[in-house]
């Protein structure tokens, strides 16, 4: 893909380690705070077992990640992370609490308080964590260059190629929009589907550039061999990359 040849380390390892370690933080830290707000409540509170400790840092681990906390799209809007890590937090802390009700095991009123200041530390620290990571990786993000792209020709195959650029979590390939015939009704589809028209196909070189497109993705069957020829003529001045898609009779055929 694209960004393996752009990245050189991979950010969903940062993000899941930096949870795992907040996670991890945030449990001696949450008994640190329990114990200087004993004296508001009143009384000693139980301290609840390593083991159930463990347990809750794994079940909002595991919440976090099938929130989809770790993808790009999470990192880049951390106002959204953040959100979704609250979220993640709260579902840990009320089946924690269902699964120890339902054990008949530390539920007492001490319990839920403490699982409560547990909580809220581990909500403080993971959106600190994230926020953290993003500020120190933020020059990083502003070297890494958009692919965009733009494409002649609709067909199912076309249609398969460009959804698996629209669907990039990280955000670094934009489909622009297309090139088209201006007699040509075959590009109704890919209207409906969001793509917009950039320009006719005999101004490709004037709209190429002013659109920025770094990759042109062809549909063999949708043009001639002479019109591919000037494409290729036209991305080798203009330095963007052409990609051709093969007809289903040249896929039969080799």
């Amino acid at each position: 893909m694209y960004q393996a040849k752009k990245l050189t380390f991979d950010w969903t390892i940062i993000l899941i380690v930096g949870e795992i370690l907040a996670v991890a933080i945030s449990m001696p830290l949450a008994f640190v705070v329990f114990g200087w707000a004993q004296p508001l409540w009143g009384g000693n509170a139980s301290q609840p077992h390593a083991a159930s400790c463990v347990a809750y840092g794994a079940l909002t681990l595991y919440l976090l990640h099938q929130l989809d906390l770790y993808n790009w799209s999470s990192f880049l809007n951390p106002r959204r992370a953040s959100l979704r890590i609250i979220v993640a937090v709260l579902l840990a802390v009320a089946l924690f609490v269902a699964a120890r009700y339902f054990f008949g095991d530390e539920n007492s009123h001490f319990y839920r308080r403490w699982l409560l200041v547990h909580s809220t530390v581990t909500i403080a620290i993971l959106i600190t964590t994230r926020y953290l990571i993003r500020f120190l990786l933020i020059d990083t993000l502003k070297l890494i260059p958009i692919e965009r792209i733009a494409f002649i020709g609709w067909d199912t195959r076309m249609e398969r190629v460009l959804s698996a650029f629209k669907n990039e979590p990280r955000g670094f390939q934009q489909v622009r929009g297309f090139f088209h015939e201006k007699t040509d009704a075959s590009f109704e589809p890919a209207f409906e589907k969001g793509y917009h028209p950039l320009g006719a196909f005999n101004e490709i070189a004037k709209k190429l550039k002013e659109s920025q497109i770094s990759l042109l993705i062809v549909a063999e069957a949708s043009v001639t061999p002479s019109q591919i020829q000037k494409l290729s003529d036209v991305c080798g001045q203009e330095l963007v990359s052409l990609k051709v898609i093969p007809s289903a009779f040249d896929l039969w055929a080799t």
